[in-house]
Formats: C-alpha cells, structure tokens, sequence
C-alpha cells in the first residue's frame, strides 16, 4: 500500500551540495538528506534530518536509512547530487512510489555499458566499443577499436580510472594489470572505446515530461581542468547539436531533471561520448548561474518535484572556470594568488590548500585545490584572463617520490 503524500512532504537527497542551500531556502518545503559516512553534519543548518550511510553500498541498506529517516512519510521527490547516486535514488523512488527517471534510465545514464547499448539501440552515433572481461584479449581490442583506444571504469566519472593506451603492447599491459590487480572482481567492469577525432564538449538540460526546457553548450577550453560557457557555436550547427542532445536524452529514456551530456564535434556530424543524470562537475553549476542568471540548483528540485521551470532565453554574460591541481606532493609555497585576482575579468580565486599542505594524486577531475572564475562579454575575453590569472598562480612543490 501506497504511503500518502502530503503536501509538506520532504525533498530526500541522495547525496549532498554546498551549492543547494540557496535552492533549499527558497523552495517551501522540508528536505532529508542521505550522507556519505564522516559528512553528515554538513548541511546541517537547512536540512531537516540527515543519515550517514555508505552510498556505495547495499541498495538494502541505503533503503533502510531512508526509511528510519523519514518514518511514516513519503518524499515529494528522490533528488541525485552525485555520480555514484543516480542508481540509488532511481531504487528509492520505486520504494516510495515516488516519479522520476527509472532504475532502467538510472543505468543508462551510469553504467558506460547500458548506456552505449541505449544508445546503439536509438541510433545515436557513438565510438566503437567493447565490453572488456578477464578473457579479453588485446589483439581483438586493438583490431575492434583500432588504435589509440580508451580504457575505462564502467561506473565511473571524472576520468578517474581511464587510460589512453597508443599501441598493442600498452593494451596488453593494462588488461594484464587489471587481471593481477583484481579489478575484474571489484566494482562494476570495464569498457573500451575508440578514439574519436573531433572537439569534446558537453551540453547541459534542464528536462521536464522527457523534453528539454533548456540547453547549454560548455567548451572545454583545457580539458579536466578549465571549462567556458555558453560556449560561441553558430547558430546552424547548435540547432543540430540540440537535436542530438535531445535524441540522447529520448534514448536514455529521462523523464525529468538535469543532464550532462558530453560529445565530440566531428567532420561527420556530433559523436555520442557520455550521458549523465545529475549536476556537473566542473564548477559548471556555478558557471551557469553567472552566466545566464537563474539558479540551476533550484531549477533542478523545481523539475524533480514536477514543476514546469521558466529559462531565459539569452545569457546575460560568458563564464569560465580553471580548476587548479599542481599535481601530488608537498607545497612548499604558493605565490601570485593576489596578482590572479587582478586581473581584468577575473571574478574570483578560489583556494583551499597553503603551504604545508600535502596534495593527493588527482585520480578524477572532480578533485582539485582551488579554481579560477573569470566573467566577460565574450568568450576569447573569458578565456584570455583564465589563462593570464593561471600563467600568475605558482605552487613550490615537493613532488613525492614514485
């Protein structure tokens, strides 16, 4: 039976966001949170009730916190903040009987393997790719494939775990690596895909009733690190990358929320590279507030519950962000912060380590120690003071020893 919804029902999060507070705020409604362990205080001040639980683990498990959490209640809406939550959230709005994107949608936006094959189903160009297992040989990757190739994680993002491998024998090494490692038994597999020749960017939509209220096209000007939007596409070939996005979003089969979808321009046309159903990373979600103003966080709650969301039709600015990583080791110093902040356009420098700290290795681009926001009237301004405030920013490292 049903669990009755009331008309205060609290917003469940899977997962939690700084940048959601302002979004929470405005929005009339109580909101309970599912935290990663060693997180649950954050937050603390807007959210009515929290839970630590692994959210990588047991989808029994998450379930049972959730439940101990909102008692008696049904939630107005799951809500996906991260990555490793859309499968979680599309489980718990089965539990609850709550609308959303389905468990079916939740893999195809999170598992590299469902995805694709979502995606070869509808007909929307992709790589070549191939499911990859301890039995899988080089030689067959490399005559499928071609050369280079792309070794990855199916059920992860950021790049974290990927590998671009040049010639059969690094081929052969990686499988070999993942075989002694283990790391067929761990986690979710892995996948390989060809290279693709073209311009990676990504498209973000806001989706409401399986249709696209509004797209943003985002250039990755350095990738993993330094990302501008709205990114200057002509007019011609943005209607076409609309329509392809929107053909993903149908494959994929979402109903409702945000998307990231990541692709290569090509000679050929658009070329499929990754779906996602949940924020970006990147600093994109605060990009896309400065730059078309509205706040996307609350856009997001606003389609999950249901809502129709009006969106401007024309940004009000360009916005770029360089997220700052020296690589791992020891500062010894940091310098030129104050010489990054004035320069023209820069908006803000944002840094969290000093000297003394210690940098871990950046395994995914969603790790980083700082970022660079710069704002303008166009993009080669925007870009132009990215680069001149990073040319002024110096880490003393002391790299650690392999």
């Amino acid at each position: 039976m049903a669990i009755p919804l009331s008309a205060n029902a609290p917003l469940l999060l899977v997962g939690f966001h700084g940048g959601i507070r302002r979004a929470l705020a405005s929005l009339d409604r109580p909101a309970c949170a599912l935290m990663p362990r060693g997180l649950e205080r954050r937050g603390s001040e807007i959210l009515e009730a929290s839970r630590e639980v692994d959210l990588h683990g047991p989808l029994i498990a998450i379930e049972e916190a959730a439940r101990d959490m909102l008692g008696d209640r049904r939630p107005a809406a799951v809500v996906a903040l991260a990555e490793r939550t859309v499968v979680d959230a599309a489980h718990l709005r089965v539990v609850f009987g709550v609308p959303g994107n389905s468990p079916a949608t939740a893999l195809a936006c999170a598992d590299k393997v469902e995805m694709k094959r979502a995606m070869d189903r509808a007909g929307v160009p992709v790589a070549p790719w191939r499911e990859v297992g301890p039995d899988t040989r080089a030689a067959d990757l490399v005559t499928g494939l071609g050369l280079p190739l792309v070794l990855k994680p199916r059920r992860d993002s950021g790049g974290r775990g990927q590998r671009r491998l040049e010639d059969a024998a690094g081929v052969e090494a990686a499988l070999a690596e993942l075989v002694r490692d283990g790391a067929f038994g761990e986690g979710y597999g892995w996948l390989a895909e060809g290279w693709i020749r073209g311009v990676e960017m990504s498209v973000e939509s806001f989706v409401h009733a399986g249709r696209p209220l509004f797209a943003n096209p985002t250039e990755y000007m350095v990738a993993r690190h330094a990302s501008i939007l709205p990114a200057p596409i002509p007019d011609d070939e943005w209607t076409e990358l609309r329509a392809f996005a929107t053909g993903a979003i149908a494959a994929a089969g979402v109903e409702r929320g945000l998307t990231h979808l990541e692709l290569f321009r090509t000679e050929a046309g658009p070329v499929f590279g990754e779906l996602a159903s949940r924020p970006p990373g990147g600093r994109l979600m605060t990009l896309l507030r400065r730059a078309w103003n509205f706040d996307p966080w609350e856009a997001l709650l606003r389609l999950e519950l249901g809502e129709r969301v009006a969106f401007p039709e024309q940004a009000r600015r360009t916005a770029g962000a360089w997220l700052l990583h020296p690589g791992a080791g020891h500062v010894v110093a940091l310098r030129g912060a104050e010489e990054a902040r004035a320069v023209p356009h820069i908006r803000r420098v944002a840094l969290k380590v000093e000297a003394g700290d210690t940098i871990p290795e950046r395994l995914g681009s969603g790790q980083d120690v700082g970022a660079l926001y710069a704002e303008g009237p166009d993009r080669d301004c925007v870009a132009n003071a990215l680069h001149a405030a990073h040319s002024r920013i110096d880490f003393e490292m002391a790299h650690a020893t392999p």
